[in-house]
């Protein structure tokens, strides 16, 4: 009686992993690694055309799916949570990732493994957790990610887990938006971080300029950061009701930006 009661617990929990992830694997069988290729998708159908389960799995395979026009709307992507070498999803000018919930995580103690690679594109999401289980990090230089709905939650290192590590790079144009904000919350791993510069925008729901505010304290921790002398600004827009963060150039280089503007004035 023991052992089939045990025998039942075990069925029930595989069905509910079953169920939790029953997406297609990408298995970069076809040619050019495009997500829209169902030859490199396990069952031979791409996910968000119709013919295939829209909760896809993204591990096993040293490249990862580029996206480079609509691929429709998924439930869940899991990238590199099941395995190692998940390989990077690239986004790039003309490409659109919608899903309810983008789960980035390696079982790898770097930032090197699962990786999302914007250069243009959009990726949307109601909730991201960037470093899920382990480590994930996103380079975004074009484009735009956002979980920007009303209830919508940009997790950083802060999907639940102890050993839950993220990053983002928002470098070039590249823009990020949040309703919610959360950083570092697992309790052993402190060392998720946002990085800023360039032309790179970060922009947080409502007005979080107060110094009480969590957005204000990982600045203040420096999880959320830049490189020197540059230093991290905060200024909050009323007309679209969110602040936004992004780099500072130190008041010298903005001297000698506006001489050369006038030299060249007065050239012309």
């Amino acid at each position: 009686m023991k052992m089939m009661k045990f025998l039942t617990v075990i069925l029930a929990a595989v069905a509910i992993c079953s169920i939790a992830v029953a997406g297609p694997d990408w298995n970069n069988s076809g040619a050019g690694s495009m997500w829209t290729n169902g030859a490199n998708w396990a069952g031979g159908n791409a996910p968000g055309t119709g013919g295939a389960d829209n909760s896809p799995a993204i591990h096993g395979q040293a490249v990862g799916p580029t996206v480079n026009a609509d691929v429709g709307v998924m439930n869940s992507v899991w990238h590199g949570v099941f395995g190692t070498q998940p390989g990077a999803l690239i986004i790039t000018t003309g490409g659109k990732l919608d899903c309810i919930t983008y789960v980035l995580g390696s079982q790898n103690d770097t930032y090197n493994d699962a990786v999302i690679t914007m250069n243009g594109g959009e990726l949307k999401a109601d909730t991201f957790k960037i470093g899920d289980t382990q480590s994930g990090r996103v380079d975004i230089s074009g484009g735009l990610m956002h979980a920007y709905d009303t209830g919508d939650q940009l997790l950083v290192g802060a999907t639940g887990s102890a050993w839950s590590r993220g990053k983002i790079n928002i470098t070039g144009t590249g823009e990020v938006r949040a309703d919610t904000l959360l950083m570092n919350t697992g309790g052993v791993q402190t060392d998720s971080r946002i990085f800023i510069d360039d032309s790179g925008v970060l922009k947080v729901k409502g007005n979080q300029t107060n110094s009480t505010t969590d957005l204000m304290s990982y600045i203040d921790d420096g999880w959320i950061y830049t490189t020197a002398p540059k230093t991290i600004g905060v200024t909050y827009d009323d007309t679209w009701d969110e602040t936004v963060v992004k780099a500072i150039p130190e008041p010298a280089t903005l001297g000698l930006l506006a001489i050369l503007g006038l030299a060249f004035l007065r050239r012309k």
